[in-house]
């Protein structure tokens, strides 16, 4: 088991390639809505297909050839395909219930589902009485919030669960530049704003064209930008939340509890250089551990 600790050592020189290619090689963006009828849908045809496929130029010969295709033995490839088929149904399935766009029933729509299938669908599981006395002796709390929620950015490694108080930032790019770039400053790294640009480009990540940049892929200005814009975007959801509506006045409330902008943004470089410095450590104590498996 990995104990996961804050890890506030800066980076070591040979941790900085495969740090930065941590954080750009796979970017969490915002997944799209996972509707209930289209994604089961979808998970039905992938069983049909992992059972019954048949290649498209064979459908094309008709009826005779399709009865002649069955018969064949069926190639290591096609088995790995059909299995990897029936393999992504069942992952939408749980996907679908535990990310799905879709209300829970009520308690008494829940009653009445479960005798109503009493004796067809459900005459088999031997749970079915006990499960049905907990529906009719027992309730939610009022107030309970669902878990089932979609997250707010994923990617490989990464699942932000919770509110999100940014729903028009699709991806946590900004973030991982800003983090980048402190990181390596604490490491004591020179020309950082070029590493994290070539390791962007490395990695080919999406750069929005602004306008008078001629330029393609990613170069230090660009970086230096994003790390300015970042830190003003906290500079401005802080001013939201202390409900002021200038630069003076925000500085006026923070002076009051003996706060200073300069402060909060020096904690806001330490809280997520730590963070994702972490992560990478933990995620590489974890690709060692499944290596030895």
């Amino acid at each position: 088991m990995v104990e996961i600790k804050l890890s506030r050592e800066p980076l070591a020189a040979e941790e900085i390639n495969p740090f930065l290619s941590f954080l750009f090689k796979d970017v969490a963006t915002r997944p799209q809505t996972l509707k209930l009828r289209e994604t089961a849908a979808v998970a039905r045809y992938l069983v049909l297909l992992a059972c019954n496929a048949v290649p498209q130029d064979v459908v094309r010969c008709g009826h005779e050839a399709i009865k002649a295709y069955k018969k064949k033995q069926r190639t290591e490839s096609e088995r790995e395909a059909r299995t990897s088929a029936a393999g992504i149904a069942d992952h939408l399935w749980r996907l679908l219930a535990s990310y799905g766009e879709f209300e829970q029933s009520t308690r008494g729509q829940a009653i009445a589902f479960l005798k109503t299938h009493a004796n067809t669908y459900l005459a088999n599981c031997p749970s079915l009485v006990t499960t049905i006395e907990l529906v009719e002796g027992y309730s939610l709390p009022p107030g309970l919030r669902s878990p089932f929620k979609a997250p707010a950015l994923l990617s490989d490694f990464l699942n932000v669960q919770g509110p999100d108080p940014t729903p028009y930032i699709t991806t946590d790019l900004s973030e991982r530049i800003y983090a980048a770039d402190h990181a390596l400053k604490r490491a004591g790294q020179k020309k950082h704003h070029v590493r994290i640009a070539n390791a962007m480009n490395r990695f080919k990540v999406r750069r929005v064209q602004r306008k008078k940049q001629s330029h393609d892929g990613w170069v230090p200005q660009d970086v230096n930008e994003r790390v300015k814009e970042y830190e003003r975007r906290f500079q401005n959801q802080l001013g939201r939340n202390l409900r002021c509506t200038s630069i003076d006045e925000l500085h006026r409330t923070l002076s009051k509890q003996s706060r200073t902008l300069e402060d909060e943004i020096q904690k806001l470089r330490i809280t997520l250089v730590d963070k994702w410095v972490t992560m990478f450590r933990t995620k590489f104590q974890l690709d060692l551990l499944w290596s030895a498996d």
